[in-house]
């Protein structure tokens, strides 16, 4: 069960400067009941308020080229993407030795998957903006990470970081010739 609530703005200082502005606060509440070999059914509930923003500034020094940087968090609590079509999501499969074991696991897997983004970038439009080019590293960090296994259950991995840039083109050259293209490099790890 999910409430939330959330305001975004963008503020435009003079016409080269653009801040953009962003809150959400979530009240997460999650409820599992476990069966366990013992034939007990306990039922695990957890309660989440999080608040998560972002900020953001777009300095245009010409009209053409605009640079940005942006920073945000965010939360994602298990199942929520589940009617989606990603079961990466999900709780996953409990396994342990003892029925105290298995409820501390389950207790565990109702932790929330938080996120920091940081980004920062360049756009340019030349030739009668015909051509866009752009350019972007960035950087995202995740605690409670989850992922698929090999064995297609979801695992949880701790915290994962994901650290890259990317460039990309496309506009019209000449009439009748149209290019886009890109390149993108990821370096993600398992912290």
């Amino acid at each position: 069960n999910t409430k939330a609530s959330d305001a975004c703005d963008s503020i435009s200082i003079g016409e080269q400067l653009i801040i953009n502005l962003g809150a959400r606060f979530d009240s997460f509440q999650s409820k599992v009941t476990l069966t366990l070999l013992s034939g007990t059914r306990p039922q695990l509930k957890r309660k989440d308020d999080i608040f998560n923003w972002q900020a953001g500034a777009i300095f245009k020094p010409v009209p053409n080229v605009s640079l940005y940087a942006s920073y945000a968090t965010s939360a994602t609590p298990p199942n929520s993407l589940i009617g989606e079509g990603q079961e990466g999501n999900s709780l996953g499969s409990v396994t342990a030795a003892n029925p105290q074991d298995a409820v501390q696991a389950a207790a565990d897997a109702l932790r929330v998957e938080r996120t920091k983004s940081m980004e920062i970038g360049a756009k340019a439009d030349l030739f009668d903006s015909r051509l866009s080019l752009t350019a972007a590293a960035f950087q995202t960090k995740t605690k409670n990470a989850r992922v698929t296994g090999d064995n297609n259950t979801v695992q949880f991995i701790g915290e994962r970081e994901v650290k890259g840039f990317e460039i990309g083109f496309n506009g019209t050259i000449i009439p009748g010739w149209t290019v886009f293209g890109g390149y993108t490099f990821l370096d993600a790890e398992i912290v």
